[in-house]
């Protein structure tokens, strides 16, 4: 600022350049205005002083050299005024050019400095230039949601990520109510959230769910901050919305491993658990219902697991549907669990009737009619029990007992129960022992040509020594079929049967007759372990004869008729079992391809008095012949028996009377 004012200073003294010019005609002016009065008056004066010419000349000659002595001291004088201004001025200008070289110079470095200050705000405004851009890039391309809105609520800004994920444009959301955008499903009070946002500016995040134009729904994670808005000059509400539906996602399926069953999404044991557990503390009297389909494995067998999975599936979509008020659950397999938070007697059997009518209503699975009948166990808090353990057991028992009365029951618990249960839960666990020690045991009863009286073949036949329990093998037999261990005593039997027939029997060519299980025939286990055993042991499959009961085909007849046709495809013979004892017998003989038909012990007891049982007996014997079959008649007892059945032509018999069954040894004996 002071070289500027010294500057302008200089600039304003143009009388020192004017003095300069002008100093010289100054001093000749005087020279001349002198010099013309000095001669005007000087030549006058002498004039009259002397009229002597040489006076005159002489006095003119004085004044001459006194003109020039006056004027040259007057010229000294006036020029030495001039040299002192001028050297005056000269180091005044010297002094005012070192100035002006100082401020010269100091211009240029202020210039330097000027533009080198120049050049950093250019490049400060590119910086903040290209910041802004990032920002601006940030905000249009990030793929965080931003919505900024007026303190009433009113939206006035989003970002293209926003409409990107809605599916949906700008010109739609500004100036809507942020509470049926962001806020949509939230119970969020908007003054109370903003009062919360300025006390806890980090405490602001919430979730909510975004619905785009096609329907689907996000799930949002929201952060919230209160900013300064430049163009409306007023705060404003910047929410930054990351969407979070894939963690979303995920946790939900943790959530569903941990407490959904995956197959039919109906809670699972542990919610079950959770559940009952809430309703007994709460002291909230329940009812619950224990489900589980009859004979649902053959499903399974027939049709592939996979279709036996899509049936459960459907049928617990059913039952949820159909029974809002119920908390379901799968249990395991084909078991389901019921809670109905009353013990209304009258409600409950509604309930059981709407399950049962459900239930029974006929399914399509690839083309095959399925006709599923359930069996239920019904307990209640707290008569039947005070934990879920306890209530779950007691149903357990109570759904047991329902299988036990038939196909399609319910049964409610009874203390009673418990010791038959417990019973029959030792028998299980005995024949696990029993199998795992390998100490069952085959007996053979002969089986006799009757015309002859010559054993042709044994019907091999479980036995068990148990020293601790009264268990009869009918127990054991009924037991196992209960539990499905039957398909494991089965493949025992088959075994130790075929091992027999090719150590005594073949040679002989005598026949070993086996019984197969309702389970076993229409277990997908039969086929391959007999097919394994042919290749194990050197026997002929035309000496070994399965007997089935009536009673396995009526489980399930297409499954039993499939292993059936199997058996004989692979040479065994078949034999029908206890024939007579059921109204379909005739129907089997015409579709089911038997070799042999057992004549029931029912009717041999009353065959020596004659009556009715002799002419039935001797229908189906004439009957079998027609049909190319062999007879065998159960039970002989009497002599008188024997005879009648020789004489009516009975092929075969069995009984007390002829043998009982005889262990390994003593049957090795009776044919040698």
């Amino acid at each position: 600022m002071d070289n500027n004012r010294f500057y302008e200073s200089q600039l304003s003294k143009p009388e020192t350049l004017v003095t300069i010019k002008n100093n010289p005609w100054k001093t000749i002016l005087i020279y001349m205005v002198l010099g013309f009065a000095w001669i005007k008056f000087s030549d006058t004066i002498v004039a009259q002083l002397t009229s002597d010419y040489k006076m005159y000349m002489l006095v003119q000659s004085i004044k001459g050299s006194f003109y020039v002595l006056l004027t040259g001291g007057l010229l000294y004088f006036l020029i030495r005024m001039d040299n002192r201004k001028i050297f005056q001025l000269s180091r005044s200008l010297s002094e005012s050019n070192q100035e002006l070289v100082s401020f010269s110079e100091e211009m240029i470095a202020v210039e330097e400095e000027l533009k080198n200050n120049y050049e950093s705000l250019q490049n400060a405004m590119k910086k903040v230039e290209n910041h802004k851009l990032f920002i601006e890039g940030f905000y249009t391309n990030t793929n965080t949601s931003v919505v900024a809105w007026k303190l009433s609520g009113e939206i006035v800004e989003v970002n293209p990520f926003y409409t990107e994920v809605t599916q949906t444009n700008s010109e739609k959301i500004l100036g809507q109510d942020v509470t049926e955008i962001v806020f949509d499903n939230c119970d969020i009070n908007i003054t109370e959230f903003i009062e919360n946002l300025r006390l806890n500016p980090l405490d602001n995040k919430f979730e909510s769910r975004l619905c785009t134009e096609e329907g689907s729904c996000l799930t949002f994670l929201w952060s919230n901050a209160i900013m300064h808005h430049p163009e409306l000059n007023e705060e404003v509400i910047v929410s930054f919305g990351l969407d979070v539906s894939k963690e979303k996602e995920k946790e939900k399926q943790i959530y569903d491993l941990a407490f959904k069953d995956k197959l039919t999404g109906l809670h699972n044991k542990t919610v079950f658990e959770i559940d009952v557990n809430q309703l007994i503390e709460s002291k909230q009297n329940f009812t619950l219902l224990y489900l589980d389909f009859d004979n649902f494995k053959n499903i399974n067998e027939v049709l592939g697991h996979a279709q036996g999975d899509t049936f459960l599936k459907n049928y617990a979509h059913l039952i949820k549907e159909a029974m809002p008020n119920l908390i379901c659950y799968r249990w395991s397999g084909d078991e389901f669990a019921l809670v109905a938070k009353t013990e209304d007697t009258t409600t409950i059997k509604e309930i059981i009737a709407e399950i049962m009518k459900l239930t029974k209503k006929k399914w399509i699975m690839k083309d095959f009619e399925y006709f599923p009948s359930i069996s239920i166990g019904v307990t209640q808090f707290p008569k039947d029990g005070f934990s879920h353990i306890e209530l779950l057991k007691n149903a357990e028992m109570a759904l047991y007992k329902a299988k036990e009365s038939g196909k399609q029951q319910c049964c409610y618990y009874e203390k009673s129960f418990q010791a038959e249960v417990e019973r029959l839960i030792a028998i299980e666990s005995t024949i696990n022992r029993t199998l795992i020690a390998n100490t069952f045991e085959l007996f053979y009863q002969p089986i006799y040509k009757l015309s002859e009286q010559l054993i042709v073949g044994f019907e091999a036949l479980l036995r068990w020594q148990v020293q601790t329990q009264a268990i009869s093998t009918g127990d054991l037999i009924d037991v196992a079929e209960k539990t499905g261990q039957i398909i494991e005593i089965d493949q025992w039997v088959i075994d130790n049967a075929f091992k027999f027939s090719e150590t005594n029997l073949k040679q002989l060519n005598k026949v070993i007759s086996i019984n197969l299980s309702a389970k076993s025939l229409t277990s997908s286990q039969l086929i391959p372990h007999v097919s394994a055993l042919l290749d194990k042991y050197d026997i002929n499959p035309d000496l070994i004869e399965f007997e089935i009961t009536e009673h396995s085909l009526i489980e399930n007849f297409d499954v039993s008729l499939k292993s059936i046709n199997e058996l004989k495809r692979l040479g065994f013979k078949i034999a029908l079992d206890d024939f007579g004892t059921r109204f379909s017998s005739l129907n089997y003989l015409r579709k089911i391809p038997f070799d042999t038909l057992k004549i029931d012990k029912s009717y041999i007891d009353q065959l020596s008095r004659g009556g009715k049982d002799q002419l039935i007996v001797e229908q189906i014997i004439q009957l079998s012949k027609k049909l190319g079959l062999k007879t065998n008649a159960e039970g002989i007892e009497e002599l008188a028996q024997a005879n009648r059945l020789v004489y009516l032509g009975c092929d075969y018999g069995q009984g007390y009377y002829l043998s009982r069954p005889v262990p390994e040894d003593k049957a090795i004996e009776l044919i040698r």
